[in-house]
């Protein structure tokens, strides 16, 4: 069966689009915290959960084009996540949220980017491309839309 090397890109600049909104909304929450922020900085962080779960999604689309079984793995996992998420989201302890991030969040995510990782290495090595796989690298570095966005950014600081 023949690999979609365009449905593949889009998806690839989806994650990498995902990926700097979340270190956008990082800053966001390292921000708020220095300025003592906190309920701030617990809104930045609910928006960093709901962001990495989209991201999930997106990285399950992606590890469909080689494998459903795997794909239909990430969406299961991230929708148990998802449901126990929906559990605490309003309850404004950073503490209880904190814990599970670490108890769910975090093993969705490296499980999701261990697989896109082994899916965009196969890919890579498919298509005869010389494929780092200590760390998985997209097509393009960035979308054109958040580039320009980023040039904005730092012509008005």
């Amino acid at each position: 069966m023949p690999v979609d090397t365009q449905k593949l890109a889009v998806l690839e600049n989806r994650i990498l689009d995902s990926k700097t909104r979340l270190a956008k909304i990082s800053d966001i929450r390292w921000r708020a915290l220095l300025e003592g922020d906190y309920e701030a900085a617990l809104k930045a962080r609910v928006r960093a959960v709901d962001e990495s779960l989209e991201e999930c999604g997106v990285i399950a689309e992606y590890v469909k084009v080689f494998s459903a079984p795997l794909a239909r793995e990430i969406s299961y996992m991230r929708d148990s996540v998802f449901d126990g998420f929906w559990r605490i989201r309003f309850t404004n302890d950073q503490q209880l949220l904190h814990d599970w991030v670490k108890v769910q969040l975090v093993p969705l995510m490296n499980r999701s980017e261990r697989l896109a990782h082994a899916v965009a290495s196969s890919s890579g090595k498919m298509r005869g491309l010389e494929v780092d796989l200590h760390r998985w690298t997209a097509s393009k570095p960035i979308s054109p839309v958040l580039e320009s966005e980023r040039r904005e950014e730092s012509r008005a600081h």
